[in-house]
């Protein structure tokens, strides 16, 4: 946390515009399809775990917190991750 805490205070890497209150860090599907979110807060570096819906598509954007202090994360199930990969997984 003190490495962060500096970096954001400098305004370096990807802290550079700004720093959220929370950063989305993974994207999971339970079995039965439930997806939650795995969230860290960035003044405390506590992470929990937050439900979501049930029906997201492959590569959507999937945001936490307001738009102008929170975060996103492409939504890949992780049997495409390595092999198949979608189009946004691809270079």
């Amino acid at each position: 946390m003190k490495a962060q805490r500096a970096a954001r205070a400098e305004g370096r890497g990807i802290w550079a515009k700004g720093t959220p209150e929370t950063l989305v860090t993974s994207v999971n599907a339970e079995e039965g399809g439930k997806v939650f979110l795995r969230v860290v807060s960035c003044r405390t570096g506590e992470t929990r775990a937050e439900h979501q819906r049930e029906d997201y598509d492959v590569c959507e954007e999937i945001c936490h917190g307001p738009a102008i202090s929170g975060s996103c994360m492409l939504y890949v199930p992780y049997g495409l991750r390595y092999e198949n990969r979608p189009e946004c997984l691809q270079r």
